[in-house]
């Protein structure tokens, strides 16, 4: 294993940069490189094209995905421990005799199915660690013994024997066991893989890659605070103490180390705290400048338009000392990262905010969910969140906003819309009840007198059903009154989706009725290149499905 350790990100980008142009192996063999996530993968894309000029035919993956395309590879089939069929599986399981045995725990759930399901898939995310932090354990419960006297631990093992399916530890194992008996397997897949990033390492993958590098080469690049060799105990400054002791593990592997002073001794506040790090210092006093800031502010929004104007002030300054001092180019928006701690929950406060904006500072947001706007998978996750209690006349047409469901039904003017909506008094439910006299303020009620004052030049009551009458609604003969047709479309056909959500459905038919839905309700382009793409990681996501049911 060939180990680069750092203290700059930037360096170790730079070393894989120059490893990777010195492979001798075939140019259409697909590179693997391994990174903690989404947002790692859209920095190193950048920069590796930046620094090589391009950057073509790499795969990349995370841990637990290369240990499941390892094992596709060796055994040719897909992997049976994987969170998605043990979720299924538990939630099976939690439905018969655990009810029995475990009445405590199972009162929790009872009859609720949504709370089974979510009880479920908090234990498989808790078996999934136990096989990587607490093998032992795992092991300990095929053969009937307990860790611990905690009543917890009882059932938990009940439930993880009868998943019957192999620890990560056993299938490591069997693969190790492969791999000596026919090594050119991965030699032809995998001759070079990279992990890249990554600084939480579990033992369980230390080894595992110490087994690779027998037959593959390794190259492992990780950031790291310091280079000092040390127990976490040795440690004097807080902040390096509070990384625990896998930063001081990791420090203590062999390899090539490029760690670098930051600065000058005096230089800026940031410099001489990483300084500070690096060289395992406290006590010293520091020089207050900008260069490391707090702010507080009291919503999300608030924190990006905070972020915003913070940004553009930094440009201006830039550009004035840059440009007008030393001649410099200065600051670039390519220039600037932002982290957050969940980007998925700051995605659309980043766009609104920034598109928005007086003055364009060009950003890109990566390592966000595929749930973004003007995407199918949102415009899906939208309408399968949606229930009887949300049929409000502003719930209704603010999902019509959404542009893929907008265009799916040939809407135009949600404005004019909503503006009829309020004038027809529609308020809430799509039928309601005759006896508290709220059906004059359903879709239904409200629906049918729009659409009966656009098929009649009369102001006279209709009588509908017994004891029920409309007086049309004469609004509704404008030219845009045809996006009126299509609300009654739309209306209708998001009755009937919320209908059809309460039926039982085997996985194989669930699947079938998300791609419905997509088709009734989500626009797509065929022809556009992105869409064609969403269409395709969609299908790929609902294929599981295929693979549970065949492993039941």
């Amino acid at each position: 294993m060939n180990y680069y350790s750092s203290n700059h990100l930037e360096s170790l980008c730079q070393t894989l940069a120059e490893n990777i142009t010195n492979h001798e192996q075939d140019i259409f063999r697909k590179e693997v490189i391994i990174t903690p996530n989404a947002g790692m993968n859209a920095w190193l894309k950048t920069e590796l094209a930046r620094r090589n000029g391009i950057f073509a035919n790499f795969e990349f993956t995370g841990q637990d995905e290369f240990f499941a395309l390892t094992y596709q590879l060796l055994f040719n089939g897909k992997l049976r421990n994987n969170k998605d069929f043990i979720r299924y599986k538990i939630y099976e399981l939690l439905d018969g005799d655990f009810k029995t045995k475990f009445p405590e725990v199972a009162g929790y759930y009872h009859d609720n199915e949504l709370r089974r399901f979510q009880l479920a898939e908090k234990i498989a995310g808790l078996f999934d660690q136990y096989q990587l932090y607490r093998s032992e354990m795992i092991t300990g419960w095929k053969t009937g013994n307990l860790a611990t006297i905690n009543s917890a631990e009882v059932w938990q093992q009940w439930l993880w024997n009868k998943l019957n399916v192999e620890s990560k530890l056993e299938l490591k194992q069997r693969i190790i066991q492969r791999l000596n008996a026919q090594p050119e397997l991965i030699r032809e897949f995998y001759p070079v893989i990279s992990v890249f990033g990554i600084s939480d390492f579990s033992q369980f993958y230390i080894d595992f890659f110490n087994e690779l590098v027998k037959y593959i080469k390794v190259n492992v690049y990780t950031c790291l605070p310091t280079n000092l060799r040390a127990t976490p105990a040795e440690y004097q400054n807080e902040l390096l103490v509070s990384l625990g002791k896998k930063s001081a593990e990791l420090s203590a592997i062999p390899g090539i180390a490029d760690f670098q002073v930051i600065g000058n001794a005096n230089d800026s506040l940031l410099a001489q705290i990483q300084n500070q790090i690096l060289h395992n210092q406290t006590g010293a006093d520091f020089n207050a400048d900008d260069s490391l800031q707090i702010a507080s502010s009291y919503t999300p929004v608030r924190e990006v338009e905070a972020l915003y104007n913070y940004l553009l002030d930094l440009f201006e300054k830039d550009r004035a000392t840059a440009k007008n001092v030393n001649g410099k180019e200065g600051l670039k928006p390519g220039d600037v990262l932002v982290i957050t701690t969940d980007i998925n929950k700051y995605a659309p406060y980043i766009k609104a905010v920034f598109r928005n904006a007086p003055v364009s500072i060009p950003f890109k947001v990566s390592g966000a969910a595929n749930n973004a706007e003007d995407s199918m998978v949102a415009a899906l996750e939208l309408l399968l969140k949606f229930t009887e209690d949300d049929m409000t006349s502003e719930k209704v047409v603010s999902l019509l906003e959404q542009k893929r469901i907008r265009k799916r039904f040939g809407i135009q003017d949600c404005n004019y819309i909503r503006a009829v909506v309020r004038k027809a008094n529609i308020r809430f439910g799509f039928s309601n009840a005759v006896e508290d006299d709220t059906q004059y303020v359903s879709w239904e009620y409200g629906l049918n007198k729009i659409l009966l004052g656009y098929a009649m030049l009369t102001d006279e009551e209709y009588e509908v059903k017994e004891n029920l009458t409309l007086y049309p609604f004469r609004d509704a003969e404008a030219s845009e009154s045809y996006d009126l047709f299509r609300l009654k479309a739309f209306v209708d056909q998001l009755k009937s989706l919320i209908e059809a959500q309460k039926e039982a459905r085997t996985l194989a038919d669930w699947k079938q009725f998300l791609v419905e839905v997509i088709d009734s309700m989500v626009y797509r382009d065929d022809f556009d290149k992105k869409d064609r793409t969403e269409m395709s990681s969609i299908y790929k996501a609902l294929s599981f499905m295929d693979q549970l049911e065949s492993d039941k």
